[in-house]
């Protein structure tokens, strides 16, 4: 039999490299980062996500203890016997490497080819000793431990390829040095047959980041009304019409009762002004369609869209008692309200960036083409508060009424900084594509504020980033009393409702498949993985595949031949998806993947901090890659025979 059910195909350098080598990705041991583990040591980082405030509650989660336990455990034995395929496989590898230079040359052999080539095969065939004595030992351990008589057929078959591939891989190549007919081409096909498994970077170049604006569209007002008038999207009932219902006070997958969100409020007398003061006065702005975060994300990043801050507001709301509802309709604001909130110096921009983030910006002009008004989709809360009594500064059961509250709508002081980047000659996409070619420790954003700090020492010396970047601050507002109607212009209220629509979620759905082989299919909305570990694991496929597993101390000290296995997906260690079919474990050694949410192959391990997509937020749609376009998560895959990537895709919220 030549070939082996849980190889993905036969030969000499398929066994050399997969047997044991056991490479995973996982968070490294001291960073809050993906890296590339071989015989649970960091190979490579995929670079760090950008820091957040860690709490005591996020501590147990992100500490260096547990950080360094994600690592795969793997014995001293098992690094050896994987050091030893290794070696093995070098003389192999290289030999590969100069017959495609040579093919691609279309040069004929010289003295100092055949000297090399008869070389490195001595030396591939002087390393076989080393493999049948380690083959040796497993045969002696699958014996100890009394496995299923099954274990010990599929490491017979695997002796039979390995030496079915040396003598195919030896006779290839000495056809080449003999100079006989078609040798190199015939070789090369069966080099390529029999698997090289090169490891190659987890950072792939040419990765799709862009950045990408749109521009709003222009339109005068009476166009632009008609246009909200052929719509037909309003509601004929105003807001805070009907009375509350159960459903008010509800939690949801978006308005969480965290013992963060219960904590806050307290802290905040449960009174509706302090609650509005505290999300309108300290809660940062982000332009994005739809529920990304959620309430308590959202309180726990400080900063969020209009969704997301209407779900924080209405979750403090909720457990304070006070009924509270989602609105969403159609706002006009002036140009200078909307620089200020957007922190920018022309209404233009402002429309753009409402544009781009999908919230259906457009700028309003007149007969001279002069902005006079900016128009978006909006989001916002109306609050059954007790109104009469000094109007909702305490939580008392006078005059009780519905009430308009827009916490995401807010002026900005703006510092204006220095333009460094253009002294600099600064190019986003040149600076992206250097980022992504290579690993780099720091995030985009910390690479950026270095390079930066080095002009600065160079040209300007005692100046920092902090001296020259442009800063922006909420303007506080401190009524004393709730507002007493809505921020901008209402034109339009599209709907009223006491939970999200579920297409205005952002989710993210986990595919894993080999060609038309489903193992994982799992779409679970972002909200549920916001501060949470998301990892893909394996276990054995059958009772005897686990027992085989177990025995040899954990699957990264198991001999990957030997196993079905079946991925797992865990959300903070529980599991929540199991695959359906089974795969053999060697298939799962090779590097099956690229990207994320961020990425994620068999020890893939990610924390979902929507913060650490905060780049993302200000920049994309990534069309992504890497857990990735936040408007548009979806990761492209980097097929790898034989078994592709998980295909992680997010769907954005209509708004």
């Amino acid at each position: 039999m030549r070939k082996l059910p849980c190889l993905g195909t036969p030969g000499v350098l398929a066994v050399a490299l997969l047997m044991g080598l056991g490479a995973g990705v996982a968070r490294g041991a001291a960073e809050d980062g993906l890296g590339l583990y071989r015989d649970g040591q960091l190979v490579e980082m995929l670079g760090d996500f950008p820091r957040f405030e860690r709490t005591a509650s996020t501590q147990q989660l992100h500490g260096p203890a547990n950080a360094a336990a994600m690592a795969p455990a793997v014995s001293p034995e098992t690094q050896l016997r994987n050091a030893l395929f290794r070696r093995a496989a070098d003389p192999a590898a290289e030999i590969q490497e100069r017959l495609r230079k040579l093919e691609a040359t279309g040069l004929s052999l010289v003295a100092e080819d055949y000297e090399q080539l008869q070389r490195l095969l001595s030396d591939f065939t002087a390393a076989q000793g080393d493999i049948w004595s380690a083959l040796a030992q497993i045969e002696i351990q699958i014996e100890e431990f009394n496995l299923d008589p099954l274990i010990m057929e599929r490491h017979q078959q695997t002796i039979t390829v390995l030496e079915d591939g040396m003598q195919e891989f030896t006779a290839a190549v000495t056809a080449v040095l003999f100079d006989e007919d078609d040798a190199l081409e015939q070789a090369l096909e069966v080099l390529e047959r029999l698997k090289f498994r090169e490891d190659p970077p987890l950072l792939q170049s040419g990765l799709p980041y862009a950045v990408h604006t749109e521009e709003a569209l222009r339109l005068s007002r009476k166009d632009a009304d008609q246009a909200l008038q052929s719509a037909q999207r309003e509601v004929s009932a105003p807001q805070g019409s009907s009375p509350p219902t159960p459903e008010d006070l509800a939690a949801t997958p978006d308005v969480q009762f965290t013992q963060a969100i219960i904590d806050k409020a307290a802290e905040l007398g449960n009174s509706p002004l302090a609650i509005y003061e505290f999300v309108h006065n300290l809660i940062e702005f982000q332009p994005y369609p739809g529920s990304r975060k959620g309430a308590a994300e959202t309180l726990q990043q400080s900063r969020g869209n209009d969704t997301d801050q209407v779900s924080l507001l209405l979750a403090l709301l909720r457990v304070s008692n006070i009924p509270s509802r989602y609105v969403r309709g159609t706002v006009e604001i002036t140009p200078a309200d909307a620089m200020s909130w957007l922190g920018v110096d022309d209404g233009f921009t402002a429309a753009a960036i409402l544009t781009t983030a999908g919230l259906d910006g457009i700028a309003i002009i007149n007969n001279n083409a002069e902005l006079v008004a900016v128009r978006f989709t909006h989001v916002w809360a109306v609050a059954y508060v007790p109104y009469g009594n000094y109007r909702g500064v305490p939580n008392d059961t006078s005059g009780k009424l519905w009430v308009a509250l827009d916490p995401s709508f807010k002026g900005s002081t703006i510092t204006p900084g220095e333009d460094v980047l253009a002294a600099m000659g600064f190019n986003i996409d040149s600076f992206l594509a250097d980022y992504i070619s290579a690993f780099t420790e720091p995030s985009p954003v910390e690479q950026l504020e270095l390079d930066i700090q080095a002009y600065l020492d160079a040209n300007d010396p005692g100046k920092t980033v902090a001296d020259v970047e442009r800063r922006t601050a909420i303007e506080t507002q401190l009524l004393g009393l709730l507002p007493a109607s809505s921020q901008g212009t209402v034109l339009a209220i599209h709907d009223e409702f006491a939970e999200l629509a579920d297409n205005r979620r952002y989710k993210v759905r986990f595919h894993l498949y080999d060609g038309g082989t489903e193992f994982i299919d799992h779409t679970l909305k972002l909200t549920e993985l916001a501060g949470k570990r998301l990892t893909i694991d394996y276990v054995g496929a059958t009772p005897a595949d686990q027992a085989t597993i177990d025995s040899f101390g954990g699957i990264y000290n198991t001999p990957p031949n030997l196993v079905q296995v079946k991925p797992r997906l865990k959300l903070d260690n529980i599991a929540i998806a199991t695959g359906a079919n089974a795969s053999g474990w060697a298939a799962h050694t090779a590097p099956i993947w690229s990207s994320s949410l961020r990425w994620a192959p068999q020890t893939c391990s990610r924390r979902c901090k929507t913060r650490s997509l905060r780049v993302m937020d200000r920049r994309l749609p990534l069309t992504p890659s890497s857990i990735h376009t936040m408007p548009s998560l979806t990761a492209p895959i980097f097929p790898r025979k034989p078994f592709s990537n998980p295909c992680f895709k997010s769907r954005r919220p209509t708004i």
